[in-house]
Parts: C-alpha cells; structure tokens; sequence
C-alpha cells in the first residue's frame, strides 16, 4: 500500500492510501488546517483578555525594542514603577502556567488525532508492531509513506504547524 501525504495551505495534511492490488479503491483524510492551530487559538484569546484585565498589554506595548542599541533603554524602562516585577508576577502566575501547560497538551492531542486518522487508513496503530502474518496464514504488507515537501507562511503571524506535524508523523511511522 501507498500513502501519499501532502501538505497544504487549505488543508495541514491529506493523506490518500492506494493498494497496488485494487487500485480503484482509495480511502482519504484529511487534517483541516483549522484543527493544529485550535488550541493555540484559543489560549491566545484568553491570554490577550488576562493581559489587557491586568494592564500587562500597556506595559508590554510601551516597551522599548529589544535590539542591540535598545537595551539600555528597555532595561531603565523594566526598572521603573517595577514593571519587571508586575510581569514577573503575570508570567510566573499559576493561571499563566497551567493554561500554557494546557495548551501544549491540548496541541500534542491534536497531533496524535490526526496522526491516527493517517495511521488509520493502512489499519496502523500506535504502540503495537504488525504481525508479520494475517489471521488466514498470509503475509502481512508493508505501507510506503510519501510526504510531499512544502513550506507555508501564515498571515495571522502563527508559526506552520506543517513541519510540526509532519516530524510527529514520521516518528510514528518509524516506530
């Protein structure tokens, strides 16, 4: 069987398996560009109303740039009517953390949905090797996986989630 996988602006991945033996036969899936970035997006919201609640957005707008020649000017601005210790204290809350540590769980559960939807199509799963052999005394076949090589910019200033997904997917197939 053949998996060809290729990545998409519209589309994170879709997946089609073709068996050489029925080539008529195609199952597809596909992972929605919306669905990597979900969690994310989310957490981003949030945070954005936590800041702007506590007035770390006026702090955070107001800072100077952070460049070579600029650090001066940031590091006096940090020090005065302790703005460093008010972000301290924001980023260093048990919200901030929790949520954070949510959201990258909330991400890897992502990853590992669609990856299982992919692994579904040559009826893979995770954790477990394939027998070498068939229930009826037949050899099992192998899967080839084709990636297709694509790089993407996103708008929303985002990172791709592309390159993500497909180290995770090609870490899975290997084991």
């Amino acid at each position: 069987m053949v998996v060809g996988i290729d990545p998409g602006e519209k589309n994170t991945m879709t997946a089609t398996v073709i068996d050489p033996l029925m080539p008529v036969a195609r199952k597809s899936v596909i992972v929605r560009r919306k669905f990597p970035y979900r969690p994310y997006a989310i957490f981003r919201r949030l945070l954005e109303e936590r800041k702007h609640a506590s007035g770390i957005d006026t702090i955070e707008s107001l800072m100077p740039s952070m460049t070579l020649f600029g650090m001066e000017k940031c590091l006096s601005y940090l020090s005065t009517e302790d703005r460093r210790g008010q972000l301290h204290a924001f980023y260093s809350d048990k919200w901030f953390l929790k949520k954070t540590w949510d959201c990258r769980k909330a991400q890897q559960a992502s990853y590992d949905y669609g990856i299982k939807a992919i692994l579904g199509l040559v009826n893979g799963s995770e954790g477990h090797r394939r027998p070498t052999q068939n229930p009826d005394g037949t050899r099992t076949r192998n899967a080839v996986f084709a990636i297709g090589l694509g790089s993407f910019n996103t708008r929303t200033g985002l990172p791709s989630k592309h390159t993500e997904f497909e180290r995770r997917l090609v870490k899975r197939v290997n084991n």
